[in-house]
């Protein structure tokens, strides 16, 4: 980006003494004009012995992998299925709100606005919303408020009323576009993937896309303010969400900014057993195993709204989705993006493979070592 000198002489006199991360704790610590100065991304270093150990620990997640894994600081990487598509569930919830974010910086509306929630904004029960259940009959919430529901605490009615607010997933796609993020796609409401099975898939990203959206975010790029940028970082930094994935393999002393998002089993859709019978009837007359329904049917729980966003798999089914992305503080101040993305998996413990693989990625990127970790059993 081209300066005129003038320019660059008063921007450098007003930073003069920010940073842009606070390394002591990870918090972005920049005054709301401060604007810094982009810095050239070192390139990028393919580890070829992170990528190999990557892909064992993967084997035990017994569905489809991707990662995605940069060092800052250095450009070292590792990917697998890095241009892969996979449903994201509520890890949709971060580019929603940083398109929100980019309307508050636009002055159409200010963190502060407070915001009617009516009953028909919120998700249908079984799926996570703490504001539903606090305010059954509708409630008023200052705006940043609901932003921290939805990244905090994962609330699917605090992220549809952003999406509303955003003005709906043709406007994100519109925000993604502008910071030259093309891979994550943004389709439809929380409500509307609740309807079906195959709504979820529809509303995607790549490893490397979502590399792309944290590192942009990190490094103010993504298009928003200061104000703003720290009010989704922070948001991400105090989420309680997913503790045991990616956060479980940090090395002492690390903070963690993140997005988890989980799906579910096809039983637990509405509807679904009526289309299982339709379907084995039609197959009645050939050597085609039948889907057989589980003895016991259990109410969606965690894997339709993140609380606690432990993955809880059944014998036999897959769970559509276990998601974990974010960025990491290391003690000694360097930040590594990581994504992982687990989708259709039979594994029995999914977590796991996810703080296996933050596990490993620290270890490799701290002491240089390829730790040797335990595979998941599925």
């Amino acid at each position: 980006m081209k300066y005129y000198l003038s320019l660059v002489v008063l921007a450098l006199s007003l930073s003069a003494g920010c940073t842009w991360i606070d390394q002591s704790s990870g918090q972005a610590a920049l005054s709301p004009q401060a604007t810094p100065t982009p810095v050239p991304r070192p390139p990028e270093k393919i580890d070829n012995g992170l990528e190999q150990r990557l892909a064992e620990i993967a084997k035990g997640a017994d569905g489809k992998v991707g990662v995605g894994a940069v060092l800052l600081e250095t450009g070292d990487a590792a990917y697998l299925d890095r241009n892969g598509h996979f449903a994201m569930q509520s890890v949709y919830k971060l580019p929603i709100a940083m398109a929100l974010a980019q309307t508050i910086d636009r002055r159409t509306y200010d963190v502060d606005t407070d915001i009617s929630i009516t009953p028909a904004d919120y998700v249908r029960r079984g799926f996570h919303s703490p504001i539903r259940n606090l305010n059954p009959r509708g409630t008023v919430m200052r705006l940043d408020d609901i932003v921290r529901y939805s990244l905090s605490e994962s609330d699917g009615s605090a992220n549809d009323v952003l999406l509303r607010l955003a003005g709906g997933p043709q406007n994100v796609q519109q925000y993604l576009s502008s910071i030259g993020i093309t891979d994550i796609m943004v389709s439809d409401s929380t409500k509307d993937i609740s309807k079906d099975w195959d709504t979820q898939y529809r509303n995607w990203a790549t490893p490397e896309a979502s590399v792309d959206l944290l590192r942009d975010l990190i490094e103010r790029e993504a298009g928003l303010s200061e104000r703003t940028t720290t009010l989704i970082f922070d948001s991400m930094l105090e989420a309680e969400t997913g503790r045991r994935r990616i956060h479980k393999g940090l090395p002492e002393g690390a903070t963690l900014a993140h997005k988890t998002g989980t799906g579910g089993h096809p039983s637990e859709v509405p509807g679904y057993w009526k289309t299982v019978a339709a379907a084995n009837a039609s197959q009645a007359n050939k050597n085609v195993a039948k889907v057989q329904k589980p003895a016991k049917r259990t109410k969606m729980g965690p894997s339709a709204g993140d609380d606690p966003e432990d993955a809880q798999p059944k014998a036999n089914e897959v769970i559509s989705a276990v998601n974990d992305i974010g960025i990491i503080t290391l003690p000694d101040g360097r930040h590594i993006i990581l994504a992982v993305y687990i989708n259709d998996s039979l594994s029995v413990n999914p977590d796991k493979v996810i703080a296996d693989i933050s596990r490993a990625v620290c270890e490799r990127w701290t002491t240089g070592q390829l730790l040797e970790v335990p595979q998941a059993r599925s």
